[in-house]
Formats: C-alpha cells, structure tokens, sequence
C-alpha cells in the first residue's frame, strides 16, 4: 500500500511537471505572438514559423539552445550573445507565468483533457487580446 501511495505521488509530481514545463513552451510561443501578431497585421511578410528569433536590437539570430524558455534568458545573463544589449525581463516573465497557469490548471481539475482544454482556451484568449489591442492602434 506504501509502496502503491508513492507510486501514484509520483506519478503526480511527473505529470505536474510536465504541464509546467509544457506551459514554459506555450509561454515562449506566446511571446512569439504577441510579437509578431502585430507586424503580421501591418502587412509585413513574417510569419510565425518561417523565421527564427532574433535579438530585437541587432537582429542576430538566437541559437536554438539560447531559446530555452527561462533557461535560455538565465544562461545569457538576460543580454544579447552578440551585441550584449539588455533583453527584457518580461520574455522569462511570461513564460513563468504561463508554466504557473498550466501547473494550476492540471492542479485544480486533476483531469487532463480538461487542463488541455483550459490552457488552449486561455491561448486563444490571449492571442484575441493581442489582435484587438493591435486592431485599436
């Protein structure tokens, strides 16, 4: 029964885990968005996958392993590899942000169809917000 107790703990801490880690990676996709929404919207030609993110000031590209949701900012320091310019501490914010509303998600309702379906609902919430806010300007 023990035995049986910490099994099923650990299978929960695993899965809580994953959400959190799962919502660092929608949090960093998120950024993605709301950056580039926006220039989408004033008819540049970038889309959200066809390029590779770039430092906003010198237009270097990150390396894959820069882009580690949080790590990534905490491995450089929250600079620029290149030209050492300061990147906002909003990009890890957010990301924490979203791993957290993940984490409480899967928390609250113990069920994962309806954690998925919760965190999807909040994606779309806020790409809306993203569009509108955009639309106003």
């Amino acid at each position: 029964f023990v035995g049986f107790i910490r099994k099923g703990f650990l299978m929960y801490v695993i899965i809580c885990g994953s959400f959190f880690v799962y919502g660092l990676c929608f949090g960093s996709f998120f950024n993605v968005l709301v950056y580039r929404i926006p220039l989408l919207l004033k008819g540049n030609k970038i889309t959200t996958f066809n390029e590779s993110s770039k430092c906003p000031k010198c237009n270097t590209k990150i390396k894959f392993y820069f882009n580690i949701p949080v790590l990534g900012w905490l491995i450089l320091r929250g600079k620029c590899y290149d030209c050492k310019n300061p990147i906002s501490v909003l990009y890890p914010f957010y990301e924490l942000l979203w791993g957290i509303i993940f984490l409480i998600n899967y928390i609250l309702t113990t069920n994962l169809f309806i954690a998925i379906t919760l965190c999807l609902l909040e994606y779309l919430f806020t790409v809306c917000l993203v569009i509108l806010k955009k639309l106003k300007k």
